[in-house]
């Protein structure tokens, strides 16, 4: 989903909120990347554990729809926590936050 699309989205859907611009889109030094924390089993495997010996060996892959994916929003005027908003279709489908 583009930019113009979550915002047109944001305003009919969620009226005084407005799309989060996080610090590093806006010019200021990229966080530093911490190491990896845990290390997981393979990808066949997991595959194994929780499909069975029938699960698909090639992933299913959709493509991504203009206006269906998670959209963080904060208050408008505030620079407080944002909130995750999950669209598809065009309609707000969750939120977390």
């Amino acid at each position: 989903m583009n930019l113009e699309t979550a915002q047109k989205l944001v305003a009919q859907t969620l009226p005084g909120y407005q799309v989060h611009h996080p610090a590093e889109m806006d010019g200021a030094a990229p966080r530093q990347k911490s190491g990896v924390e845990v290390i997981s089993p393979s990808l066949q495997k997991l595959k194994m554990r929780y499909f069975g010996a029938n699960a698909s060996s090639t992933p299913q892959v959709l493509d991504e729809a203009d206006d269906s994916g998670i959209v963080l929003v904060e208050k408008e005027g505030s620079s407080g926590a944002s909130k995750a908003m999950v669209f598809s279709g065009g309609l707000l489908k969750g939120k977390q936050g």
